[in-house]
């Protein structure tokens, strides 16, 4: 299973919940502009609105990323310097962290080269769905945290805050250069440190999950002899019993690529999911996206 069946998983659910009306397949008209048409109430997880004005920031974020971006590679080009694209991206690290968006943007490039690709209908039909379907998801992820009984300490997102600065000293010209960023990426600090609240609650959430994936004795015994050198090299130990706990943690970060998935589609199936009548044609009008 892949994040291809996460998100089709998701649009049936919806259309499910919604009725038979999802059957009719017709594609309206593009309208002029796509985020106006967008009702005040997007969607309803588990009693958690989704709002109108929410998916825009988002959208909005989302662009800036985009155009950013292809801004970066485009000087790189121009400088014959293929790393300058991913040093220039690096500002924009804490950023994308904190909205857990795929990296994108066009008003930022647009500041720096005068004018962004404007993204064609389908193109901007694709994005929102994504963000829409994103946002659920992270919804469902934080309501699963809060049912365990997880939380993030003031502590843990000061040092993260701190690791931000000091990096934002060296790609952005220090903590008001960073803010420079947040702002043209339509967020406050404030509003960042809430996101990255939530985004350090999630990797808890995971990380939880994926430390209790089953992982047998004999599994790690021949995990451990087939990447002995390279293993043992890197943690200057050829004992296996010094390893052990590593090499757990090892073949479960490989095993959660699929068992991420999976749990992700059980929160989706176990939820109470209702969608916007209009909004549900991007779930109909648009192809699965295959790259996320």
């Amino acid at each position: 299973m892949n994040k291809k069946d996460l998100y089709l998983g998701l649009s049936l659910l919806l259309c499910g919940m919604l009725g038979s009306s999802c059957a009719q397949r017709e594609t309206p008209p593009a309208p002029k502009n796509l985020l106006e048409t967008l009702p005040e109430i997007i969607a309803n997880v588990n009693g958690e609105v989704i709002t109108r004005q929410q998916v825009i920031e988002r959208f909005q974020q989302a662009r800036n990323m985009m155009g950013h971006q292809e801004h970066a590679a485009q000087a790189a080009q121009a400088a014959n310097k293929p790393d300058a694209a991913g040093a220039t991206a690096a500002s924009h690290q804490a950023h994308q962290m904190a909205q857990n968006q795929p990296s994108s943007s066009a008003d930022q490039g647009a500041e720096a080269n005068g004018a962004a690709q404007p993204l064609d209908p389908l193109e901007e039909r694709t994005l929102l769905r994504h963000i829409i379907n994103s946002t659920a998801l992270e919804r469902l992820k934080l309501q699963e945290a809060q049912r365990l009984g997880l939380s993030v300490t003031i502590q843990a997102i000061d040092e993260q805050v701190r690791l931000i600065e000091q990096h934002s000293e060296q790609q952005m010209g220090g903590r008001e250069g960073f803010e420079q960023e947040l702002r043209r990426g339509h967020t406050t600090l404030a509003e960042w440190r809430t996101e990255l609240r939530q985004q350090l609650l999630i990797q808890q959430l995971e990380a939880s999950r994926r430390k209790i994936l089953p992982v047998g004795d004999e599994e790690i015994t021949l995990y451990w002899e087939k990447n002995r050198k390279k293993l043992s090299s890197f943690w200057h130990t050829d004992r296996l019993d010094q390893a052990r706990d590593r090499v757990r943690e090892l073949i479960q970060q490989e095993r959660w690529v699929t068992a991420r998935t999976d749990w992700e589609l059980a929160l989706v199936n176990g939820a109470k999911i209702w969608v916007d009548r209009d909004v549900r044609q991007l779930f109909l009008t648009v192809p699965v996206d295959h790259t996320h």
